[in-house]
């Protein structure tokens, strides 16, 4: 149980998905736009550009700026293993837990069509 103390920021995206699906349906498509096309007249008329920014770009930037801020930290908690090879095991296994979690959130995370 000890050890396991110091894995709670790779668990972070978790949580943190919930939170980012409940502000992404109610208020970030309604600050950056969804990543549909414009449609003009005539009907057959496509503005191919679409939103230069919206909340598909957002999403795609928000969870590997997850996965970074983990790594920084998980990097800040592993100052306190003393054990150099624990130290090395412990950072492998934070990042690829942080990472791999950041990314299932970012492949779960309904992008605008």
């Amino acid at each position: 149980m000890k050890k396991l103390r110091y894995y709670w920021p790779c668990l972070l995206p978790i949580p943190l998905y919930f939170l980012y699906y409940i502000a992404n349906v109610t208020f970030l498509v309604g600050i950056f736009g969804c990543g549909c096309l414009k449609y003009r007249e005539p009907p057959n008329n496509v503005n191919m550009l679409g939103n230069q920014f919206n909340a598909n770009d957002f999403t795609l930037l928000f969870w590997p700026l997850v996965a970074l801020a983990l790594v920084i930290v998980s990097l800040v908690v592993s100052r306190k293993i003393e054990d150099r090879e624990k130290k090395a095991v412990y950072l492998k296994r934070s990042v690829i837990i942080a990472v791999g979690l950041s990314c299932l959130c970012l492949l779960a995370t309904p992008m605008w069509r």
